[in-house]
């Protein structure tokens, strides 16, 4: 798993017990809608120690998982569906943009509430990991997904 190859960054600064701590409580914080990996991730880069390259907006292609970092240009919509397993969830469709292009942002249920609560608006930069490129109904779009961390600046 990646989680062990991403506790050998921190592991001057915590023990092994404290790092599988964190990812238990990442992985709670979130209602268990990311894995371990991305919960070691948050844990990596709250330490300032992470490494990964961003990705430019023009260069994502279909079918891959990104890093981003990017402004919010716009919210487009948010709604309220129902699932085919039943219930219901929430979807927001947002603009992103950095300094090579724009881009469609697809925010679900967790996610949502940044918008609702007003931590994520127009203007404010993101981070965003490990997340996949779609090809959407209109063009290209990012969907954060289970395995994808959103982090507002």
């Amino acid at each position: 798993m990646m989680a062990d190859k991403l506790y050998e960054k921190v592991k001057d600064i915590m023990s092994e017990e404290e790092f599988n701590s964190e990812v238990q409580r990442n992985i709670n914080e979130f209602g268990d809608l990311i894995d371990e990996d991305a919960a070691a991730h948050l844990i990596i880069e709250k330490s300032g120690r992470f490494e990964h390259k961003f990705d430019k907006l023009s260069q994502i292609e279909i079918g891959k998982r990104v890093n981003l970092r990017a402004r919010v240009k716009n919210i487009e919509s948010m709604r309220t569906f129902t699932r085919k397993t039943g219930g219901t969830g929430e979807v927001a469709n947002i603009e992103i943009n950095d300094s090579s292009g724009s881009c469609r942002l697809v925010l679900w249920d967790r996610d949502v509430e940044l918008v609702k609560s007003g931590k994520l608006k127009k203007n404010v930069m993101i981070r965003i990991f490990n997340s996949l490129v779609k090809q959407g109904r209109f063009d290209t779009e990012i969907d954060i997904g289970k395995g994808g961390i959103l982090i507002i600046e």
